[in-house]
């Protein structure tokens, strides 16, 4: 592909938030559960007897566990959203220079003490894994590992990174 120009881009967020856990919308948990099979937005689905959807159920907070990792007292205030609560815990791997790459920093003492953390007080989770070629994909294998090894892990979710050409131009354009 000829005239293409890529980018590396250091990625960091730092964002504080409170007070932003909240039910995931009706509509997006059913829209999920119908058209992917989703096990998670499946069961958050109540039917009456007569087979209509009587309420949706459910709380998954997406986080890079920091504060999970830091706060027990937060912890124990999670665990009392169960049941129909899950963390979606950020989890890319083990290796500082991979972290730096896609986090700005390195996260895998933080991740492990938020696993660590949740399992204390019975809160399930998910790793997601967000995958780049080159960067974290020889760690896939460790993470699931990791994930099977832990008591309150209920599963691994990966997602590739994708880089588009549209957005690297529009990055180059902005230089």
């Amino acid at each position: 592909m000829t005239g293409v120009q890529t980018c590396a881009l250091p990625i960091y967020y730092d964002i504080k938030v409170d007070g932003a856990i909240a039910s995931i919308p009706a509509d997006v948990l059913l829209n999920r559960c119908a058209q992917t099979g989703d096990a998670l937005s499946c069961a958050a689905v109540v039917r009456s007897g007569s087979g209509f959807v009587s309420s949706i159920n459910g709380v998954l907070l997406n986080t890079n566990g920091i504060r999970i990792a830091e706060d027990e007292a937060f912890c124990d205030a999670l665990a009392d959203l169960r049941p129909g609560f899950e963390v979606y815990l950020q989890f890319d791997g083990f290796d500082d220079a991979s972290d730096r790459r896609l986090r700005g920093r390195p996260m895998a003492q933080a991740r492990k003490a938020a696993v660590a953390n949740l399992a204390k007080y019975g809160v399930p989770v998910t790793l997601v894994s967000t995958v780049e070629r080159g960067v974290n994909d020889g760690q896939v294998g460790r993470v699931v590992e990791f994930g099977l090894a832990s008591p309150n892990v209920r599963g691994v979710n990966f997602q590739p990174v994708e880089l588009r050409t549209e957005f690297l131009n529009a990055v180059d354009h902005l230089k």
